[in-house]
């Protein structure tokens, strides 16, 4: 056995001698002599992020909503500010209320001034106006979450 270091069967001399002591997670790792601080790391990641995440968090908005109704239907309407991603929004349509969701983690329930079939109610939002109508109902069906639609 002449070809080893020392002529022994030591694993560590064995391997150091195939690899000339430049396997990548040796003793000298030259990982951590790239990166001596890994916190600017994530640091750097989380300001990657943090630019292409729109500041919806940020954002103090509450919607001031139009509530009206007509005899077959309950209008709800409210100006939505550019900086809210209108895809974040979520409209709920229960019987009695309504409830959205989706901006600075906050959520506004609306009692509604008569019961409407939520099965039947659209959300559509242009020129940045949420308008959600919901038709009349004599009796209380299920809820149904809206999605919003665009024109």
């Amino acid at each position: 056995m002449g070809t080893f270091p020392d002529d022994k069967l030591d694993l560590q001399k064995l391997f150091d001698h195939l690899t000339s002591g430049q396997f990548p997670f040796s003793s000298d790792d030259r990982v951590a002599s790239l990166f001596p601080d890994p916190d600017w790391i994530q640091n750097y990641v989380q300001g990657l992020i943090a630019d292409q995440i729109p500041e919806v968090k940020g954002t103090e908005w509450s919607p001031d909503p139009e509530i009206f109704e007509t005899h077959r239907s309950v209008f709800v309407r409210f100006k939505l500010p550019e900086e809210i991603d209108p895809y974040l929004l979520k409209i709920r349509v229960q019987p009695a209320s309504l409830r959205l969701d989706g901006w600075a983690d906050k959520e506004l329930n609306i009692k509604l001034p008569a019961l409407v079939a939520a099965s039947r109610s659209k959300a559509v939002m242009k020129e940045g106006v949420v308008e959600i109508r919901m038709p009349k109902s004599s009796d209380k069906g299920r809820g149904k979450q809206l999605h919003l639609g665009f024109y």
